[in-house]
């Protein structure tokens, strides 16, 4: 009796075992009953294995043959692996579940989209689905509405992009605090895809602020002027000060010691802006231009305290420059002395001493001169412009 020696190829002992099968011999009456017996035992097997490898080897070499090749071998995950592979819209056939898992699990297909190429019945299932997502976001905008309703789904989403909120089904992300409140805490600027009413809830837009300072400018105007929303806003985010009022925008500033705050170059395209900041000086924007295509942006400004001609240039939209606070006070001149001048704020009634030298570019001014010279009559108002940490009086102006 011939026997089967263990081999690593599996195709060739099956071979050999349909040689051994079919061989004619004159044995022993047991050995012919054993050969009839191993026969009727192995032989379909046997035949499935020689199918299997033929029609794998056909699809190795000839992807597109899996749409050819018997449907029974479209359960089978060898050659359904192979073949989506290579041609991932292969497993719209594939009506087998665990294969499909199987290969949307697989190490090599971690970084392939296959929702896609799925077959409706499982496009619909919430597991494979939820598989489909730790692969690709994105397939969360072509699924259906009730897995979109889905709570579960809907937090694995927004944990890891808190804009995929505007996707999360209306039901689901008008009603769910959760997702609400994971998606704003991992992007702020979420609050936008809420309705009216929910962005205004206090919760929520602290929420928003703490994570996004720039998600400020969802919220109502009586939010905007809370203390622990500001403050939080600005501690994440400096852009927050182009969205307040003037008013708390110098107030705040003043109290944080900020000098300048960010301002991205699609508002400057977008809005005219009277002041930037060029060469760590307070400029006023004397005139702005954009090369085709708005790839480079020109402005040029004048120093607001020098007068100095000075110029801008920078890349676009990438680029973000600053815009400097600029404070003006009134005084009422009190008496000077020496290098000192003694003023009362003409709101507040606040009086300061400052020196004078700290004041004035040129001590040789006409402002210097008209300020120091004595004159009984009237009183005397200065006016002060403070900006970037620099002081200086712009105008002296004659009370009565």
């Amino acid at each position: 009796m011939t026997c089967i020696a263990p081999t690593a190829d599996h195709g060739a002992r099956v071979v050999l075992l349909e040689s051994l099968l079919h061989e004619e011999t004159e044995s022993a009456p047991s050995h012919h009953e054993l050969i009839k017996f191993l026969k009727q035992s192995f032989q379909r097997e046997a035949t499935q294995v020689l199918r299997k490898y033929y029609y794998w080897d056909l699809v190795k070499n000839k992807p597109s043959s899996f749409l050819e090749i018997p449907t029974e071998f479209h359960s089978d995950y060898d050659i359904v692996f192979t073949a989506v592979q290579r041609i991932p819209s292969h497993l719209t056939l594939v009506k087998d579940r665990e294969i499909v898992m199987r290969c949307m699990t697989s190490s090599e297909n971690q970084c392939l989209s296959l929702y896609s190429f799925l077959g409706t019945e499982f496009k619909l299932d919430v597991e494979i689905a939820s598989i489909a997502l730790k692969i690709c976001l994105n397939d969360y905008k072509s699924m259906a509405s009730s897995l979109r309703s889905n709570a579960d789904l809907a937090l694995q989403v927004v944990r890891q992009n808190g804009l995929l909120l505007e996707l999360v089904h209306k039901t689901c992300r008008m009603k769910n605090r959760m997702v609400q409140i994971t998606a704003l805490e991992q992007n702020g600027m979420a609050l936008q895809f809420l309705s009216h009413e929910l962005k205004n809830t206090y919760e929520l837009a602290l929420t928003a602020v703490t994570q996004n300072g720039a998600a400020i400018q969802f919220i109502s105007r009586e939010l905007k002027k809370r203390d622990e929303i500001i403050t939080a806003a600005l501690n994440s985010n400096t852009r927050a000060y182009y969205y307040l009022h003037p008013t708390l925008r110098l107030k705040y500033a003043e109290e944080r010691g900020d000098l300048t705050y960010p301002y991205d170059d699609i508002f400057i395209r977008q809005r005219k802006i009277p002041y930037i900041v060029c060469n760590d000086r307070p400029c006023q924007v004397v005139r702005k231009t954009y090369s085709r295509w708005f790839k480079k942006c020109h402005i040029d400004c004048k120093d607001i305290f020098t007068g100095e001609t000075l110029t801008l240039n920078y890349l676009t939209p990438q680029s973000i420059v600053h815009i400097p606070f600029i404070w003006t006070f009134e005084y009422f001149v009190e008496y000077i002395e020496g290098d000192e001048v003694v003023l009362t704020q003409r709101k507040t009634l606040q009086v300061v001493s400052k020196k004078l030298s700290s004041l004035f570019e040129n001590s040789n001014s006409q402002l210097f001169n008209e300020l120091t010279v004595k004159n009984e009559s009237s009183n005397k108002i200065v006016k002060i412009v403070k900006s970037m940490g620099i002081e200086r009086v712009v105008d002296v102006l004659m009370d009565g």
